[in-house]
């Protein structure tokens, strides 16, 4: 509070931008300096009222009633500021030729008069100053020359004072000079920064402008990047449903022949009977009975294929065991034609799984098709497959391992990549990408691929949740 009170009274109430730098001082160096000279008055009318001295009484209570107007002035106008310092600098021109007459050199109150180059030249600065202080000089000189108020000080001793005048105000004007040269470089390098960040203001909004606008692009083409993978990965499952369809096309035809084969073979035998006339009731109703039970599987068969087909909108909760056989139950008619022995073992028949099983069994059915299109490639060694299925802490690990040759080290890094595969005419090179996808992606597992002594090995594990 006290420094925001005197701060207004130095500035006269005044505002000054960093341009007005100098002229700011200079208001609070003369309301300091008027305010210092009024404490010097008040304690000049004290003394002057204990010695009885009129004169000099009224003289100093008049320059302190004009200290009060100037204060008072300066806070009106800015206008008055240069009127107030000339009328200052008349009045301590005035003093000091009064000092000089009515004083003594023994006194050395004279030692006031070197203080005024510093005020002159502070408040008038440059050229003006320099005027200033040589109106001093010819006062004091004159002072010395008249004969109205005799002098106690001699010629030498005038100028002496003169000479000492002259040598401070050199200085201190040099050292002004110095000053303003150097608050003008200062100034101007502080103008040279503030343009410079000002510019670099500028280019860091246009270049934040320029990051929002490309950000938006990136965001834009990432969008769009992405809508082309989701359509990509839409037309590669698609591709792979077709694969998967003809696939299971095949495996019905292998699921059929056999049962459509009983079903001929034991109508020809009714109508050799009959022809023969040794047809028993007995006989036909048991044929009709086998031939019932065998149209009924085929029927089953069919749902079962129509349910896999089926897209599923939740997971189902099954037991893993059951999960694996419903794929197994699918390729077993075509193991069988090609002579395939399939082995299977499940270590956990509690083990409990919730995921989308359709796509469980179609990646699993992919496998094994692969599996047996690589062993139908062997003539004489035997054709196995092994499919274990184990639980480790809170995942199933299904593994599908097979007698074949394996993968041939050149092309382990790309069997999982879209369009890759080792069949000449009838692979599409999506099974293993999409199975992939589907148990890395959707299911949140892991399918992996190896070779083993006995062949090829492919992992899948998922999560498990135990009933």
């Amino acid at each position: 509070m006290l420094k925001k009170l005197f701060d207004n009274f130095a500035t006269s109430g005044w505002d000054f931008d960093a341009n007005e730098r100098t002229q700011k001082s200079r208001y609070e160096m003369f309301n300091i300096t008027i305010m210092l000279s009024s404490i010097g008055l008040l304690y000049g009318l004290f003394l002057n009222t204990i010695k009885g001295n009129d004169f000099l009484f009224w003289v100093e209570l008049g320059i302190l009633v004009f200290n009060a107007g100037v204060i008072y002035s300066l806070r009106i106008s800015r206008s008055v500021f240069d009127y107030a310092t000339t009328t200052f600098i008349c009045i301590f021109i005035t003093l000091f030729a009064l000092l000089i007459v009515a004083s003594n050199p023994d006194d050395v109150k004279h030692i006031w008069v070197y203080t005024f180059p510093a005020v002159i030249l502070f408040f008038k600065g440059g050229k003006k100053g320099l005027f200033w202080t040589v109106v001093l000089i010819l006062v004091l000189l004159v002072t010395h020359i008249q004969t109205l108020y005799p002098t106690s000080y001699s010629l030498f001793q005038i100028g002496y004072i003169c000479f000492v005048l002259v040598i401070m105000t050199a200085i201190i004007f040099f050292y002004q000079i110095k000053m303003d040269q150097d608050n003008t470089l200062i100034f101007a390098q502080k103008q040279q920064l503030e343009s410079f960040a000002h510019e670099l203001e500028n280019k860091v909004k246009e270049k934040t402008a320029e990051l929002r606008e490309l950000n938006t692009s990136l965001e834009a083409k990432v969008e769009e990047k992405v809508e082309e993978i989701r359509h990509k990965d839409a037309m590669l499952l698609a591709q792979s449903r077709q694969a998967a369809m003809g696939e299971m096309l095949s495996m019905i035809a292998h699921q059929w022949r056999q049962p459509l084969s009983t079903v001929t073979l034991q109508i020809a035998n009714l109508k050799i009977e009959s022809m023969l006339n040794e047809v028993h009731p007995d006989k036909i109703h048991k044929g009709l009975e086998n031939i019932s039970d065998t149209v009924i599987y085929l029927s089953e068969t069919i749902d079962d294929f129509q349910k896999f087909f089926h897209p599923e909108k939740a997971p189902e909760t099954i037991e893993l065991c059951e999960l694996v056989q419903r794929a197994l139950n699918f390729t077993q008619a075509r193991l069988n034609v090609h002579h395939i022995k399939l082995h299977f073992r499940c270590d956990d028949e509690k083990a409990i799984i919730s995921t989308y099983t359709k796509e469980v069994i179609q990646v699993i059915i992919n496998i094994l098709n692969n599996a047996a299109d690589e062993l139908v490639k062997i003539e004489e060694s035997e054709r196995l497959i092994n499919v274990l299925v184990t639980t480790d802490h809170e995942e199933a690990v299904i593994t599908i391992e097979d007698s074949g040759n394996g993968f041939e080290s050149k092309i382990m890094p790309y069997i999982f990549e879209p369009y890759f595969s080792t069949k000449t005419k009838n692979g599409t090179g999506l099974g293993l990408y999409m199975g992939k996808i589907i148990i890395e992606t959707h299911l949140d597992g892991t399918l992996s691929a190896e070779n083993t002594p006995l062949g090829a090995k492919l992992t899948i594990t998922l999560p498990l949740r135990y009933g």
